[in-house]
């Protein structure tokens, strides 16, 4: 029998992360959802207000959490449902940030919890997406047919919880730490004491030094017509549907330069892909090459920043 775990999700009701407004929470064991819960929260009073954009996009106000139980109220229960079992949610970077930001609104210690991200985790169990946003990804694998209920916090819990279980089939694992481990995927923490660590990636150890791939040749037959031709492009971040390396031959079999040393005045075009959790602030871009060409842009450089579907557009035209 597998050790039990808890898929969470959190909606908030502005732009700060810790505003929590509503939260879901189903319980895994062996490969089935056994437990339901979800309620509306009153945020942390500091940072309450109700904006029309998250309004928009959940469907919560003001008046439905008017009677809900607080965040410190909610807390203890959230606690005990995890009860020391794994929490996974999808962006985890994002729920579990939701949970620290709350209870530093509230004056509240942060909860010890060991944490999986099912976003990182789809990211290795399907590398032939073009897309791992979930309600993509719930539809594509036919999770659920019931679309409409996309960002009510239940919902959002329990397709995660069941993208989990679908990289489990795919990859024939017994349990939730044996995808994880076979996917080089490593666990997140919480602790007590303030600090946290996210889950992301592992990188398998490799003895001796490292090469630097040397960059492909710009293509001297391309289509002077084509979208990158002469263009100097840099990437950031993680592309999901080619690696790296596969990304600057594309570039250069277009007709443009592959920029590796980093952005310069000579960079016309910066691709930023999947973002790491430490290059993010609030789901904002927080990379320093995101930084750099803002700056270059702000005064006065012409260059463009273009995300994934973007640049597979401009690859392709």
């Amino acid at each position: 029998m597998a050790d039990p775990w808890v898929a969470l999700d959190f909606e908030t009701a502005n732009e700060n992360r810790g505003s929590v407004c509503a939260v879901g929470m189903v319980t895994v064991q062996d490969d089935q959802v056994v437990d339901r819960w979800e309620t509306f929260i009153r945020p942390p009073r500091s940072i309450s207000g109700f904006s029309l954009f998250n309004t928009s996009i959940h469907g919560i106000t003001a008046g439905d959490v008017e009677n809900a139980p607080t965040w410190q109220e909610t807390l203890p229960e959230i606690v005990s449902r995890t009860a020391g079992r794994v929490v996974v949610a999808h962006n985890a970077a994002f729920d579990l940030g939701a949970l620290r930001d709350a209870c530093d609104a509230d004056g509240l210690a942060w909860p010890e919890l060991r944490y999986a991200c099912s976003l990182v985790t789809a990211r290795r169990a399907w590398p032939e997406r073009l897309s791992y946003k979930l309600g993509y990804l719930v539809e594509d694998l036919e999770l659920d047919l019931n679309t409409d209920q996309h960002h009510t916090a239940l919902w959002d819990a329990e397709m995660s919880a069941r993208v989990m279980l679908a990289a489990m089939d795919r990859h024939d694992a017994a349990s939730l730490h044996d995808l994880l481990d076979a996917l080089h995927v490593g666990y997140g923490q919480v602790l007590a004491d303030g600090r946290w660590t996210g889950s992301a990636f592992k990188s398998p150890y490799v003895s001796g030094s490292k090469t630097r791939t040397p960059l492909p040749e710009t293509n001297p037959d391309a289509d002077p017509a084509g979208a990158l031709y002469g263009l100097t492009v840099f990437l950031t971040g993680t592309l999901s549907s080619m690696t790296r390396i596969e990304a600057q031959q594309r570039i250069a079999q277009a007709g443009g330069f592959p920029g590796d040393k980093g952005l310069s005045r000579r960079t016309n075009i910066l691709v930023v892909g999947e973002l790491r959790s430490t290059e993010m602030l609030d789901g904002r871009p927080n990379s320093s090459k995101v930084k750099a060409a803002a700056k270059y842009r702000a005064a006065g450089q012409e260059i463009e920043m273009l995300d994934e579907a973007e640049f597979l557009a401009r690859l392709a035209s």
